[in-house]
């Protein structure tokens, strides 16, 4: 799909129109944006936009000051220009929103900023929000003692066994810390109450450097996460490891203000969609680990290329299935994918059993997956030579 020269001029118009709004209502000049509407115009600039594979930072400042209704994928969503951008595109634009707990306006003619020039009734101030019984991503502000911690539910994929990370601030002012997470066994009770065992376990993921960095002061164990039926009240306990009393953190919901005074590399952790949601897409694609061919369902988890500090995408060009303990590998780069797709273990210690497993999987990796993410493993390969 593509637009004729005339249409093209009109929806840079209405590009820089709504970029002015943004300068006005918010204070953000969105001046890489504007430079690429003068340099390549509003379609191919959007194009560009939405086929990254990463949020851009315009995304990130107007989810700051509430008006996800002026990015590019509400715009194209929101307006009869939507008519003009493959499916897939739309598919990516809708996900971004979702994910941050936005709902898109449906199109009315009578009321788009489409071709005819109609003007559509401006959001609020307070765009980004959406009833919360009507939606199901809930993100989270946790208040402990010493310090906070947000994270980001998405209730409608969150299985057990799902892959999440919260990103925790202390109140001393320390160095942010993200925690990997793993969801325990789900279950609603009678009142349609959610009852949701987040697992906070030191040997996973990113959570041993943690642990080796902080030691003792750091407390692991599980957090029982309850949610009432209409998903308005969110309460918490936690339990130690070791079975010690364990503090129980304040929980709010934050549809608006999660991200207020958290730096761009922690809010890239939670406008990652669900993993949950990613693995099972991953699960219908492949069905299998990328290098070890295991099958077993229960054993796969959705492993980053580009990791979510870097700006890495939730999708399937960012993302390959991987068994548990090779994902563990991945994360701390003793298991490495060159840009061509070559699998290496050479950041395992030789006399590892790995080393003898290793002669029955996949040297490089399938051809379908390799298609699939050949841009990412490119782009991690630069970023870390």
């Amino acid at each position: 799909m593509s637009m004729t020269p005339t249409e093209d001029d009109r929806f840079t118009q209405f590009l820089y129109d709504k970029a002015h709004e943004a300068q006005a209502s918010i204070g953000y000049t969105p001046n890489i944006f504007l430079q690429m509407l003068g340099s390549q115009g509003g379609y191919q600039t959007a194009v560009q936009l939405l086929s990254g594979l990463k949020i851009s930072d315009g995304f990130t400042k107007l989810w700051q000051g509430k008006r996800l209704d002026l990015t590019v994928e509400a715009l194209v969503l929101e307006s009869q220009w939507r008519n003009h951008f493959d499916a897939r595109l739309l598919e990516v634009a809708q996900k971004r929103l979702r994910d941050v707990g936005y709902h898109v306006r449906a199109v009315s003619s009578a009321t788009s900023d489409g071709p005819k020039g109609r003007g559509r009734k401006r959001h609020s101030a307070a765009a980004g929000t959406t009833d919360l019984a009507a939606r199901t991503t809930l993100p989270l502000v946790l208040r402990w003692s010493t310090w906070i911690e947000y994270m980001t539910l998405e209730l409608d994929s969150l299985e057990t066994g799902a892959e999440l990370e919260s990103v925790e601030t202390w109140l001393d002012g320390s160095e942010p810390t993200t925690y990997s997470i793993r969801c325990g066994k789900l279950a609603r009770d009678s009142n349609q109450r959610w009852s949701i065992p987040l697992v906070y376990d030191e040997r996973h993921g990113k959570n041993p450097a943690i642990a080796a960095k902080y030691g003792d002061s750091v407390d692991w164990g599980t957090l029982i996460i309850s949610i009432s039926a209409d998903l308005t009240t969110v309460t918490g306990t936690f339990e130690p490891v070791d079975g010690s009393a364990g503090e129980s953190p304040k929980i709010t919901i934050a549809p608006a203000g999660l991200y207020s005074g958290l730096s761009r590399a922690q809010i890239e952790v939670l406008l990652r969609p669900d993993q949950g949601r990613l693995r099972k897409r991953l699960l219908a694609l492949y069905g299998a680990c990328a290098v070890s061919n295991e099958s077993t369902e229960q054993a796969l988890e959705a492993a980053h290329i580009i990791d979510h500090a870097a700006s890495g995408a939730s999708s399937e060009r960012n993302a390959i299935l991987l068994r548990a303990d090779l994902h563990t590998l991945f994360d701390r780069g003793m298991l490495r994918i060159s840009g061509s797709g070559k699998v290496d273990l050479s950041g395992v210690p030789n006399d590892s059993p790995y080393h003898t497993e290793r002669k029955n999987w996949n040297k490089v990796l399938p051809s379908k997956v390799l298609t699939a993410v050949r841009d990412a493993l490119k782009a991690a390969s630069d970023t870390s030579e």
